[in-house]
């Protein structure tokens, strides 16, 4: 079935969760978007819960470890498991980005999708203030982090480019916004 016929441009927030089927249903149900050219994906770190989630059925890793379950740091209510899948979470390369890019282009009646931009927005509020539990690790993500333009190389063809942007957070100035530029970097596949 497809939906919104005339829908071209969309940029979304999105929550990854570890690449598992959830996730890939998510870039499956973008690919019925038959219209779609443009999509910028932003990722966001939900707020963290007391405990670790409860998996779901359907992902290949349905249990936690007693070392998940403890707490990171002692005057934290951030566990092991929480900094492990924020990890995960903000691991993205090019491998990935092309299957991303695959999964949405294949669901995609038309094959119409140029331009896919992938933002891995850095961590922000309490959990990487300088008096919160993860400041140290948003510290250390944001040199890991990265984020990617992914273009057709002609259309409606499965040739794509991979550009590395580059994301520079201007909170420390108010401002709020994030500046996205393209890095000299790019991948053919």
């Amino acid at each position: 079935m497809e939906f919104c016929p005339l829908l071209e441009n969309l940029d979304i927030q999105i929550k990854r969760t570890k690449s598992d089927a959830r996730e890939r249903r998510l870039y499956e149900a973008l690919g019925s978007l038959p219209g779609l050219k443009n999509l910028t994906l932003n990722t966001f770190e939900p707020r963290i819960p007391d405990e670790p989630k409860i998996p779901d059925p359907e992902d290949v890793e349905c249990t936690f470890s007693d070392f998940d379950k403890k707490l990171s740091m002692r005057s934290s209510d951030v566990r092991n498991a929480h900094v492990r899948d924020i990890l995960i979470n903000r691991a993205v390369d090019e491998t990935l980005m092309g299957s991303i890019w695959n999964i949405i282009l294949n669901s995609q009646s038309s094959r119409s999708l140029e331009s896919l931009r992938f933002i891995n927005m850095p961590m922000t509020g309490y959990l990487s203030h300088p008096s919160g539990p993860l400041h140290a690790t948003a510290y250390a993500l944001a040199d890991m982090i990265r984020s990617y333009h992914v273009t057709a190389a002609r259309h409606g063809g499965t040739r794509f480019r991979i550009r590395e942007l580059r994301v520079m957070n201007w909170e420390a100035n108010r401002n709020r916004s994030l500046v996205v530029t393209e890095d000299l970097k790019e991948i053919i596949d």
